[in-house]
């Protein structure tokens, strides 16, 4: 619970104050104003930058990509553990369906931790 930024600048103030910084006060505000305007308008100019280059970017192709770099990665875990193989696999994918065969094989995981 240390002193947080809100604090020292209010410490920072009552300072100025006290020693004649007060006339500095208005110099300092439209300083501070000038950067914070700048700064927002970089942000935007980023945020422009960023959008244009993301206009061509297909997510639905990344994310069947990562899909099956996922699939081959818990293939080769389950190989080199040596859980399962790929006839068993292939034999939970169809009685599951396609999209929850790994689903029970997590659900054994879990419940091996859990013990």
């Amino acid at each position: 619970m240390g002193i947080g930024v809100f604090e020292i600048l209010i410490i920072v103030l009552i300072v100025l104050i006290l020693f004649g910084g007060y006339k500095r006060l208005p110099g300092l505000g439209r300083s501070a104003g000038t950067g914070a305007r700048k700064g927002g308008e970089k942000a935007k100019e980023l945020a422009g930058q960023i959008r244009t280059k993301a206009e061509g970017v297909d997510t639905a192709k990344i994310g069947e990509s990562v899909g099956r770099g996922l699939r081959d990665a818990r293939d080769v875990r389950d190989s080199v553990k040596g859980v399962g193989t790929d006839s068993t696999r292939d034999e939970a994918r169809s009685e599951t369906g396609p999209d929850r065969g790994d689903a029970g094989e997590r659900a054994s995981d879990d419940s091996r931790t859990r013990d």
